[in-house]
């Protein structure tokens, strides 16, 4: 919040072609967090079967989608992040099978005085992770992006307007501990209290929330 565009601009341009979407620690913090199936790009989720074998699981990773330029091919980012850490991240998802910090609840502590409190916690990671950071990230490049009606592409090749909107992806890590319609409208409460602040402060960022661009 605190650069202009120009500011942005010079800053991101420093990093080139770098990008956010090369952080091995957040996708670590992503699989020590949930189950796999909840990782899985969401036209994936609900064909999970036990014929299916983890390996195979593993491709269908909702971050794969994520760098996808303009001929429907993997960014260089993509091809250079599966280079470096395809293998270590699937050993690690496979050692996490029955130590995430889920399975870690439903087996120690899903009933007991603890269960509410530490569900509430489990909320809390979901709403950072899935929401606020990811939206977070979005406002930041809808202000810093979008220049006269041109949409500029992120360092690394992200498809960012349909890849961070917690909507279209729809990661969920304790699907569980919310109600349907809470799962329905997955980051709403976010945009739409953002749309108030751009609203009164900036009205072409505004139009961009409300044109079907979200919600």
């Amino acid at each position: 919040k605190g650069m202009n565009p120009q500011e942005f601009q010079q800053f991101r341009f420093a990093l080139y072609p770098a990008s956010g979407f090369q952080s091995y620690q957040f996708r670590l913090i992503e699989l020590f967090s949930t189950d796999l199936p909840n990782l899985l790009d969401k036209n994936m989720r609900n064909n999970v079967t036990q014929d299916i074998s983890f390996d195979e699981c593993f491709e269908h990773i909702y971050w794969r989608k994520g760098a996808i330029d303009a001929s429907g091919q993997k960014s260089i980012t993509l091809r250079h992040f599966e280079e470096k850490y395809d293998a270590k991240l699937l050993r690690k998802t496979k050692k996490l099978k029955e130590r995430n910090l889920w399975q870690v609840f439903i087996k120690n502590y899903a009933e007991g005085n603890l269960a509410s409190n530490i569900a509430e916690g489990l909320r809390e990671i979901d709403i950072n992770m899935n929401i606020n950071w990811r939206l977070a990230h979005y406002r930041s490049a809808v202000t810093n992006l979008i220049q006269n009606d041109v949409v500029e592409n992120s360092t690394g090749g992200t498809n960012w307007k349909k890849y961070l909107p917690p909507r279209f992806q729809k990661v969920i890590f304790y699907p569980e501990l919310w109600s349907k319609d809470e799962v329905n409208d997955w980051g709403k409460s976010w945009v739409d209290t953002e749309k108030k602040i751009f609203y009164a402060q900036q009205e072409p960022i505004y139009n961009m929330f409300t044109n079907g661009d979200y919600y």
